[in-house]
C-alpha cells in the first residue's frame, strides 16, 4: 500500500466537524480513550508536544498499547465516514464510526500515525493536506495560517502515504512487539475548543473510573511532566469511613426488574456527604481524597446538591451524567443513582457519546424510571427530616465538633483565658439558637459555656458576610459590649469576610468603660471546622481602637 486519497464529499464531511457544537473543551479526548479501550489497551497517554506563541496547544500525541491498527484499516477510523453502520463487537464502546473523526477535525487535523501491520512490521502513515483533489500539491501551513477557514478553503484533498521500518525511528514512542498506536493531532490556531487540561482529565477520570485495568496518563514534552490521571470518588464514605469509588459499593440496589425498550437495567443508589448538613464527615472525606476528583456533572448551572444520575454502558463506562431538580422538601438532595444496562445500548448513543443519547425520548424514559422509583420506594437522603434552617444546622454541627475529643486541633485558642478543656467539651453548657433571649434580649447563634465568655454569630457556609449581620453585631456590642460585658470575644463565621473595615469604622470613637469586650474575630466557615493559626485570624482588638 503506497497512498490513499480523501477528497470531494468525504473531505467536505470531515471539514464540517470543525463547526460541530457537540464537542466541547471539557469532554474532548473521551472518544480517543474509547478507541484505545476498544483496541484492548491497558493505558492511553496524552502527550503535549508543542504550543503556539500565544500558548494555545499546537500539537498533541495520543499513544496507547493496544492491538495494532493495520494499514488497510487506517482510513476507516480517521478519515472515512461509514455509509452504513459499522459492525462492532458486543463488548466495544464504538457505535457510530464518527467519534474519533469528530474529536480530531473539530480542533484540527491528524498529521501522522505509527502502528504495526499484520506481520508485526512498524509503519508510518502521513496525512498531507493538498490544494488539489488528486493529492499532488501539498500545502505548507505555517503557524499563523493553520486556521479553520484556511483549511476549509484551501485543502481539497488529504493524501495518506505509508512508510515501513525495520527499526523504530527516534520520533516514534511505540515499543517493539507489534502492538500499540501513536498519532499526532495538530490544532487550529483559532480553534474555539481550547485544550482545557484540567477539565479533560476530570471527565476522563469520571468516565473510566469504573473500569478495571485501564490507565490514563497526561505527559508534557515541554515541561517533562508525567501524571497519572487522579481517581474520582463518589462523594461518599462507607461504614469504615473510607471513600467509595465504585457504583457496586453503593448502599442500595433496586431488587425489581427494570426494562426500558427491551433493555434490562440495574439501578444502584446512595447519598453523598452534604457539606452543609454533615461538615465533620465532609472534612473526613476531603482529607481522605486529597488531589482526587469528586463525582459531578459537567453541565453548567447544576447545584452541588442536585441528585445525580450516572448513565453507563454495559461495560462500565460512564457515558454521561444528568441530574434531577433538587428539592430539600422532597429529600432528594445529595442522592446519586447509577443506571447500568445489562446489554449493549450503543444504538441509542449520539456520535459523541459524552453528549448523551441521539434519541432524546430514550434519555427521558430513563429519567422518568428513576423518578418513579424514588417516589415508589420513598427514597430520601438522611438529611431530609432536619427541619431547621441551614444556618442552625451548621451551628449544631459546630457545637458537636468542638465537644468531640478528636477536635483538639483547634481547641487551644479557646483556652487562652485559662479555660480547661473539660469545660469546653461539656455539650450541655453550650447555648444554641434562641436559648439566650432571656439573658441578653437577643437571639444568639451559639454561646460558649459561661466561663469562656464567647459569642458566635454564624452565616450559611455558602454565604459571604453581609451588612445585615454586620449591623446585628454592632447592635449587640453597643448594648452590652462596652461596659461590664458578659463576653470577652465575638466570633463571626462566614464563607468570606468583606465587612471587617466597615465594622471597625463603626466602632471607632465609641466610649468604652471597664470590662468591655476584648476582641472580635473573623473566621471563615472552613477555619471554624478545621485547624487554623489563631494569630493569623483577622481580628479587631478593642484596646487598639481605644
Amino acid at each position: 500500500m503506497n497512498k490513499e486519497i480523501i477528497n470531494l464529499d468525504k473531505l467536505a464531511n470531515l471539514k464540517q466537524y470543525a463547526y460541530d457544537d457537540g464537542m466541547s473543551s471539557d469532554i474532548w479526548g473521551a472518544e480517543l480513550a474509547d478507541g484505545a479501550s476498544d483496541f484492548k489497551s491497558t493505558e492511553v497517554r496524552f502527550r503535549i508536544v508543542s504550543k503556539y506563541p500565544n500558548q494555545q496547544l499546537e500539537r498533541i500525541l495520543i499513544i496507547n498499547n493496544g492491538n495494532p491498527l493495520i494499514p488497510k484499516n487506517v482510513v476507516s477510523p480517521f478519515l472515512s465516514l461509514p455509509v452504513t453502520s459499522n459492525d462492532y463487537e458486543e463488548n466495544v464502546i464504538g457505535c457510530r464510526g464518527k467519534g474519533t473523526k469528530l474529536t480530531i477535525f473539530r480542533v484540527g487535523c491528524i498529521e501522522y500515525l505509527y502502528s504495526y501491520d499484520e506481520d508485526g512490521r512498524l509503519y508510518k502513515a502521513t496525512f498531507t493536506p493538498c490544494s488539489d483533489e488528486n493529492g499532488t500539491n501539498p500545502i505548507d501551513f505555517f503557524d499563523d495560517n493553520f486556521c479553520k477557514e484556511m483549511f476549509k478553503q484551501n485543502c481539497l484533498s488529504i493524501r495518506v502515504d505509508y512508510e515501513f521500518f525495520d527499526n523504530i525511528p527516534t520520533e516514534c514512542n511505540l515499543e517493539r512487539g507489534g502492538k500499540g498506536l501513536e498519532y499526532s493531532i495538530r490544532w487550529f490556531i483559532d480553534s474555539d475548543v481550547k485544550f482545557n487540561e484540567t477539565a479533560i482529565k476530570k471527565w476522563l477520570s469520571i468516565r473510566y473510573g469504573q473500569k478495571n485495568n485501564f490507565k490514563i496518563r497526561f505527559e508534557n514534552a515541554i515541561t517533562d511532566e508525567n501524571q497519572l490521571v487522579p481517581k474520582t470518588h463518589m462523594g461518599i464514605l462507607n461504614g469504615s469511613n473510607q471513600p467509595i469509588y465504585h457504583y457496586t459499593d453503593f448502599a442500595n440496589k433496586y431488587d425489581k426488574p427494570i426494562i426500558v425498550r427491551g433493555i434490562p437495567y440495574e439501578l444502584y443508589w446512595d447519598c453523598r456527604v452534604s457539606k452543609v448538613q454533615d461538615i465533620k464527615k465532609w472534612n473526613k472525606l476531603e482529607n481522605a481524597t486529597t488531589n482526587e476528583y469528586r463525582i459531578s456533572t459537567n453541565r453548567r448551572g447544576v447545584r452541588n446538591e442536585a441528585p445525580l444520575i450516572l448513565h453507563m454502558n454495559h461495560n462500565d463506562i460512564i457515558t454521561n451524567i444528568t441530574h434531577i431538580k433538587e428539592s430539600s422538601e422532597a429529600g432528594n438532595t445529595w442522592l446519586i443513582f447509577c443506571l447500568r444496562p445489562l446489554k449493549s445500548i450503543n444504538e441509542f448513543f449520539a456520535s459523541n457519546k459524552s453528549s448523551g443519547y441521539s434519541d432524546e425520548s430514550f434519555g427521558k424514559e430513563l429519567h422518568e424510571i428513576v423518578e418513579d422509583i424514588i417516589k415508589e420506594e420513598s427514597i430520601r437522603n438522611p438529611y431530609w427530616d432536619k427541619d431547621k434552617k441551614q444556618e442552625d444546622s451548621e451551628v449544631v454541627q459546630f457545637r458537636d465538633y468542638i465537644c468531640d475529643t478528636d477536635s483538639m486541633g483547634f481547641l487551644p485558642w479557646l483556652m487562652l483565658d485559662g479555660i480547661d478543656q473539660d469545660v469546653l467539651q461539656k455539650e450541655g453548657d453550650w447555648r444554641l439558637p434562641q436559648s439566650d433571649k432571656q439573658t441578653t434580649g437577643y437571639e444568639i447563634d451559639l454561646k460558649a459555656p459561661e466561663k469562656c465568655k464567647i459569642w458566635y454569630e454564624f452565616q450559611n457556609s455558602d454565604k459571604k458576610s453581609d451588612i445585615e449581620h454586620c449591623n446585628g453585631i454592632l447592635a449587640r456590642i453597643l448594648k452590652f459590649g462596652r461596659e461590664n460585658s458578659p463576653f470577652n470575644y465575638f466570633v463571626w463565621v462566614a464563607k468570606k469576610h468583606q465587612h471587617i473595615d466597615t465594622l471597625k469604622e463603626q466602632l471607632k470613637g465609641l466610649k468604652w468603660g471597664d470590662g468591655h469586650v476584648k476582641k472580635i474575630l473573623f473566621l471563615t466557615s472552613k477555619e471554624a471546622f478545621s485547624q487554623f493559626n489563631y494569630h493569623k485570624v483577622p481580628t479587631i482588638d478593642i484596646n487598639d481602637l481605644k
